[in-house]
C-alpha cells in the first residue's frame, strides 16, 4: 500500500486546457489579422521547441498510467505558451506592448503653422525615446519607434510645447502624422537670396533671439520672434556659404529689409598696387574680407610681376622680382596651407611660365650661365605643387663653336588635357643648322609620355602653331627659300595630319578658351560688331551660348563650376553666375601685368 500511495504521488497530473473556447472579438483595421497572430503564436512555439536541452538520460513521468518524455513535456509546455501569449494578443495594450519588442518602425512627422498652415523648421520631435528635428518642409524622421501607442512631443521657442498621443500601427504604409503647432510670437517672412546670381538659396539657417528656422525652396522661412522688439540681430549660415549678420525687422508683413543675400563661400587672389607696392592680396568673392598675402618689397617690376591660379585656386605661381636682385624667382603660394611661400625655381636663368595643368606647374627658363654653342641652354620645367618636386621635360641641343654655331629653340607652347605641346627649330649659322629638323613634341606634365608628332626635318623657315580650339592646333611651316611655300597641319584627336588650310584661317585671332574645374564647360570673350562679348559652351567649346546682357567685358577666369570671372578696363575685376549671370559683381580693382597668356586655358589670372 505505501508503495501505491508513493507511485500516486510521483504521478505528474496535467490538465488539458488547449480545449478550452476563446470568444475573440472583432479587431480593427489596424490591429494584427488572424494570420498574423498566428504566425507570432507559430514563431512563439518554435521558438520553445527549439530551445536545446541539457544531454542527459532520459527520464520520464507518470500521467495516469502514461509515462511522459522530457520532449513531450516541453511540446506541452510550449502549447501552454503559445495559448497565454494568443490571450494576450486579444488584448490591444498587452499587444502592442509584445509586438512593440520585436516591430519597429520609422515615422514621418509634419509640423504646420496652426495660423499660417506653412511648415515649421528646426523643431525638436519626440516619440518612444527617439528623437529628430524637422527640416525646411517642416518634415522629421523618427527611426525606429517601436509599434503601438505613443506619445508624440514637440518643442521650439516661441511655439507652444505640443504632447499628442499617436497609435503606430503593425499594417500599413509608413506611419505618418500632420500635426498643427501654435505660435506664441510674432511670425516674421524672411527670404535668404545667393548674392552673386540673386537666386533663392535653399536650406539656409536663419537664427535670431535663440530660435532659428531654415529656407524652403523659393529661400524663404518664417521666423517667430518677440513682439516687444522692433528688430532683432539674426545669423544666416549654410554650408558653402560665408556666415552673414544681419538684422531682422520685426514684422509679419514682407519686408525687402528682410530679405538678406550670402556669399558663396571660396577666396579669389590677385595682385594690387594700391598700398604703393605690387602686394599679393585675397577677398570674398564679393569683394569684402580683403586682406594682403603678400607684401611687396619695393623690388617688383610692373612688366614682371605675374601671378596665375590653378583651376581650383588651390596653388597660385608667383613670378617677382622680391629680393632686389637682377633676376625674377619663381614662387608657389599654397592656398590649402595658410599661402605658405615657397620658391619654385630661382639662380642664373629667366623664367617665363606657360601655366597649370591641375598641380602642375609648366614654364621655360634661359640658363645664363650657359653658352648659346652648348646644349640645355634652354629648358621646359614642370613643378609638382602637391609633392614639391621640380622635373626637367625637355631641354635643347646646340652645335658648333664660339665663333659659328647653332643652336634650338623653342617656338609655341600649348597646354593641352594632360599634355604639353611645343615646337623646337634650330637657327644659327647655316653651315651648322643644315640637316637639323624641325620637331613638333607632346609630353605629359609629370614627365612621362614623350612623343614627336611631327619631324618636319630640315626647314629653312619658320614653325608657327595656333591654339585654335580646346584640344586642337594649326601648324605652319613657312620656307623662307624659293618658292616660298607655307605647308599646314593639323593635331587634333591625339593625330597629326597634313591639312589644306589659307594664310588667312591660320593667322585668325582665336579666342582663349578657359576650361572649367571639372573640364565640363568652356568660357571665353570674342569683339562681335565692335564689342567685347562674354560666352559658355560645352567642353569643346561648341554650344555656345552668349553671356546675356554683358558687353565691355574681357574672360578671366572661372571659380568652381558655378562662377565665371571677369574683367573690364583692364583693371577691375568682376564675377557671374553661369547659370545666372544677371548685372556683374564687381569683386575688386586689380594690378594687371604687361604680360598675356593667350591660348592657355588650364589657369587664371592670366588676362
Amino acid at each position: 500500500m505505501a508503495e501505491d500511495k508513493t507511485d500516486k504521488e510521483d504521478e505528474l497530473v496535467v490538465k488539458d486546457s488547449t480545449r478550452e473556447e476563446i470568444d475573440e472579438k472583432p479587431t480593427k483595421s489596424d490591429e494584427p489579422t488572424g494570420t498574423e497572430l498566428q504566425q507570432a503564436m507559430d514563431q512563439a512555439e518554435a521558438e520553445a521547441a527549439d530551445t536545446p536541452a541539457a544531454e542527459e538520460p532520459k527520464t520520464t513521468k507518470k500521467l495516469g498510467h502514461k509515462k511522459l518524455s522530457r520532449k513531450q513535456l516541453a511540446l506541452i509546455i510550449s502549447g501552454a505558451v503559445a495559448l497565454i501569449i494568443a490571450i494576450l494578443f486579444i488584448v490591444p495594450v498587452t499587444r502592442y506592448a509584445m509586438l512593440g519588442v520585436f516591430i519597429k518602425r520609422d515615422v514621418t512627422v509634419t509640423l504646420l503653422d496652426s495660423k499660417t498652415n506653412k511648415p515649421v523648421s528646426s523643431v525638436a520631435v519626440a516619440m518612444a525615446n527617439k528623437s529628430a528635428t524637422t527640416d525646411a518642409k517642416g518634415m522629421a524622421t523618427l527611426k525606429g519607434v517601436p509599434v503601438g501607442s505613443k506619445k508624440l512631443t514637440t518643442h521650439k521657442k516661441y511655439y507652444k510645447d505640443l504632447s499628442v498621443d499617436e497609435t503606430v500601427g503593425v499594417t500599413g504604409g509608413s506611419p505618418s502624422f500632420s500635426v498643427n503647432i501654435e505660435a506664441t510670437g510674432r511670425q516674421v517672412p524672411v527670404k535668404v537670396v545667393n548674392k552673386i546670381s540673386q537666386q533663392p538659396v535653399e536650406g539656409a539657417d536663419v537664427t535670431a533671439d535663440g530660435t532659428s528656422s531654415k529656407t524652403d525652396k523659393n529661400g524663404e522661412a518664417i521666423v517667430v520672434l518677440p513682439a516687444d522688439k522692433s528688430d532683432v540681430d539674426a545669423t544666416v549660415s549654410l554650408g558653402g556659404y560665408n556666415k552673414s549678420t544681419v538684422k531682422v525687422t520685426v514684422t509679419e508683413q514682407q519686408d525687402a529689409k528682410n530679405t538678406f543675400a550670402v556669399t558663396p563661400s571660396g577666396k579669389l587672389y590677385f595682385l594690387s598696387k594700391r598700398s604703393g607696392t605690387i602686394d599679393v592680396m585675397k577677398s570674398d568673392l564679393d569683394g569684402t574680407n580683403a586682406q594682403v598675402v603678400r607684401k611687396g618689397t619695393g623690388n617688383e617690376i610692373d612688366t614682371g610681376t605675374v601671378l596665375l591660379a590653378s583651376r581650383d585656386w588651390k596653388y597660385l605661381a608667383l613670378q617677382s622680382r622680391r629680393d632686389g636682385g637682377e633676376q625674377d624667382k619663381l614662387f608657389l603660394i599654397d592656398t590649402t596651407h595658410d599661402d605658405k611661400l615657397t620658391t619654385i625655381d630661382e639662380g642664373s636663368a629667366s623664367f617665363t611660365p606657360v601655366g597649370w595643368y591641375n598641380q602642375f606647374f609648366m614654364y621655360t627658363t634661359i640658363r645664363s650661365n650657359i653658352q648659346n654653342w652648348q646644349p640645355k641652354k634652354t629648358a621646359i620645367k614642370s613643378y609638382n605643387a602637391q609633392t614639391n618636386q621640380l622635373s626637367v621635360l625637355d631641354e635643347t641641343d646646340a652645335s658648333g663653336s664660339q665663333s659659328s654655331y647653332a643652336q634650338q629653340s623653342y617656338g609655341d607652347t600649348y597646354i593641352l588635357n594632360n599634355k604639353l605641346l611645343y615646337t623646337k627649330v634650330w637657327y644659327g649659322d647655316s653651315s651648322v643648322a643644315k640637316g637639323k629638323s624641325a620637331t613638333v613634341s607632346v609630353i605629359q606634365p609629370d614627365g612621362q609620355g614623350k612623343q614627336v608628332l611631327k619631324d618636319f626635318g630640315p626647314v629653312n623657315g619658320s614653325v608657327q602653331a595656333r591654339l585654335y580650339e580646346p584640344q586642337s592646333v594649326y601648324f605652319q611651316v613657312s620656307s623662307y627659300d624659293p618658292p616660298y611655300k607655307n605647308v599646314y597641319y593639323e593635331y587634333e584627336d591625339g593625330q597629326m595630319k597634313n591639312i589644306d588650310l589659307t594664310p588667312e584661317t591660320f593667322a585668325k585671332t582665336y579666342p582663349t578658351f578657359l576650361l572649367s574645374p571639372s573640364s565640363k564647360y568652356t568660357y571665353w570673350s570674342e569683339s562681335r560688331d565692335g564689342k567685347n562679348l562674354l560666352f559658355v559652351g560645352n567642353g569643346d567649346a561648341q554650344n555656345a551660348t552668349q553671356v546675356a546682357g554683358v558687353d565691355g567685358y574681357k574672360s578671366y577666369g572661372w571659380f568652381s563650376d558655378d562662377y565665371i570671372l571677369a574683367s573690364k578696363n583692364g583693371s577691375e575685376l568682376y564675377i557671374l553666375s553661369r547659370t545666372n549671370p544677371g548685372t556683374p559683381l564687381k569683386v575688386t580693382d586689380y594690378h594687371k601685368p604687361d604680360v598675356s597668356f593667350y591660348g592657355y586655358g588650364y589657369g587664371y589670372g592670366g588676362f
